[in-house]
């Protein structure tokens, strides 16, 4: 049977015919944004649904490792961080505690130093007190020579007199030089005598016991002197006596 053969009105006998020859294709819906390698439209080419599920698994794969790498990387700053702070700290600290040990070593160096001043000052401020005793008794006394001669005129023995009582001479030089050396002598009547820088001395001692003003004292001897050939000296009973009514006064003040 011929397939163009018509019926009597002229229509084809096989109207199906047409479809034998025709070559099917489906439509891809992406074709028209499908395109080559040189830029033109790819009308064949389909994806697939197993292309699609590939290209989604593995848009999740790689947003799911750079959340990963982003969590790894926040973590890893962090402990760079606390590193660094502990880091900090540690050298605050070092830097803290050798300045204390620096701070510690000029205070007990300013210490020392201070007290050497105190010391030094002690020491002249005795030197002090001893001057002006000695330059109020000189003061008092005028220019009294050895011998008692006011004026300040020495009148030498006569010749006679001094090859009548010679060796009487020798015997108080003799006496006086030991005087001078010890400080101190007994009269007559077996007193103790002191020397002004005797009594300065044994003053000085009773202050580091007894709390008194030694000034006041050495004002309180002022006139009471007697005179033992080198100057100016002082019963030892009487400076007992107004180192104990000083020490009284200076206590009923305190």
């Amino acid at each position: 049977m011929n397939d163009s053969a018509t019926d009597m009105r002229g229509y084809p006998a096989n109207p199906f015919h047409i479809f034998d020859t025709i070559e099917w294709s489906v439509p891809n819906p992406l074709s028209e944004y499908i395109l080559d390698d040189g830029g033109s439209k790819l009308e064949d080419e389909v994806l697939t649904p197993t292309d699609t599920m590939n290209t989604d698994k593995s848009e999740v794969t790689t947003s799911s490792d750079g959340k990963v790498n982003e969590e790894l990387t926040e973590k890893r700053l962090k402990q760079i961080k606390r590193s660094q702070n502990r880091a900090a700290q540690r050298a605050f600290r070092e830097r803290k505690e050798i300045r204390l040990k620096q701070l510690e070593q000029e205070l007990r160096q300013s210490e020392l130093h201070r007290k050497q001043l105190d010391e030094e000052l002690e020491r002249l401020s005795r030197t002090n007190l001893e001057i002006n005793a000695e330059n109020k008794i000189l003061l008092e006394q005028g220019t009294i020579d050895d011998y008692g001669t006011p004026g300040g005129r020495f009148t030498f023995p006569h010749e006679t007199d001094h090859e009548k009582f010679g060796s009487l001479e020798e015997a108080r030089i003799y006496r006086l030089k030991l005087i001078q050396a010890q400080g101190y002598y007994y009269d007559e009547a077996g007193k103790e005598i002191l020397t002004v820088a005797a009594t300065w001395d044994y003053l000085l001692k009773l202050s580091e016991q007894l709390q008194f003003s030694v000034t006041d004292v050495l004002d309180n001897l002022k006139g009471k002197q007697v005179c033992h050939g080198l100057g100016a000296a002082y019963p030892r009973a009487l400076v007992d006596l107004l180192v104990q009514e000083q020490c009284i006064k200076d206590a009923s003040h305190s």
